[in-house]
């Protein structure tokens, strides 16, 4: 059996089982690793040619991207973060302003979120590749695993529009009519200060990265319930980007990933969020009153 029979989640859960914690420790599975009494701990890898492209993206644009992926996780789970490292392969031959790019690009996603770089370590490589690690803290970390049925499913903003920027970039089409897209694409913001208010009222939570149906799925297994969406908001550049190629924009919103917006339950009605849905007792995903298979992006699968 080879790697890419087994995908990304696959070998997470090979390696949730090998590793697994006891008391309150909390480890692989979630979007940070939690150790009592209050420190979250998360990285993230970005590898030029599978996270990004530099034909689209700006080394600034490089930097924010891998830095918000980090930061994100700590928003998913509550955390106030409070700082962030990063490791960097990059060619030799790559001029000096290219590298100064990056860590610009860092330190503005940085100074957004009202964090510091803390260090890092730089190694000779092939390829770009950008390896964050955050540090944050938080004495209740809100899990995938605390949703129940009844519980509200709550969306903190657009899906889809990360992606939606990607093939508009690589179209080559008129950056003018999808600025948002584009913008989402090349400088996503970590919702760092919504996920602290957030986990006053949730009861799981989790960051849209891999994709609103995929994200759901993780959430649903780790808490062993379903989840039915009756509410799907969808930006109106998707709908665009459907009418003038074809592309359903249902399908961007619901498997784009990237977006970084939260999904939480909560059994609270709440007004400042779309409610797409409910938690359910039958295990798997629902989609206006028909079971789907939550599509989105994995490592490795073919």
């Amino acid at each position: 059996m080879k790697i890419e029979d087994i995908g990304e989640f696959g070998l997470i859960e090979y390696l949730k089982r090998k590793f697994s914690l006891s008391g309150k420790w909390i480890g692989i599975g979630d979007d940070c690793c939690f150790i009592p009494p209050d420190i979250v701990l998360t990285s993230d890898m970005m590898v030029e040619g599978v996270h990004f492209d530099l034909k689209y993206l700006t080394p600034e644009d490089v930097g924010c991207r891998a830095t918000t992926a980090c930061l994100s996780d700590l928003a998913a789970v509550g955390a106030r973060p409070v700082g962030f490292m990063l490791s960097l392969g990059i060619k030799p031959d790559l001029d000096y302003s290219f590298f100064k790019a990056i860590f610009n690009g860092v330190a503005g996603a940085l100074q957004e979120a009202g964090v510091r770089l803390l260090g890092g370590d730089l190694s000779r490589s092939s390829k770009l590749i950008l390896s964050g690690f955050a540090i944050g803290r938080t004495r209740r970390p809100v899990l995938r695993s605390g949703a129940s049925p009844g519980d509200y499913i709550y969306l903190t903003g657009y899906t889809g529009l990360a992606e939606a920027g990607r093939i508009v970039l690589k179209r080559g089409v008129s950056l003018k009519r999808y600025r948002e897209s584009v913008k989402r694409h090349r400088r996503p913001y970590p919702q760092v200060k919504l996920g602290q208010k957030l986990k006053r009222v949730a009861s799981s939570m989790i960051d849209v990265s891999d994709g609103l149906l995929l994200d759901l799925s993780h959430l649903a297994e780790e808490s062993q319930v379903g989840i039915s969406i009756h509410h799907l908001p969808i930006h109106p550049e998707l709908i665009r980007l459907e009418q003038e190629f074809g592309i359903r924009a249902e399908t961007l919103a619901l498997s784009g990933g990237e977006d970084f917006e939260l999904i939480f339950t909560s059994k609270k009605r709440l007004r400042k969020f779309w409610r797409i849905g409910e938690v359910i007792s039958e295990e798997g995903i629902w989609f206006q009153g028909r079971r789907i298979r939550p599509r989105g992006y994995e490592h490795f699968r073919r």
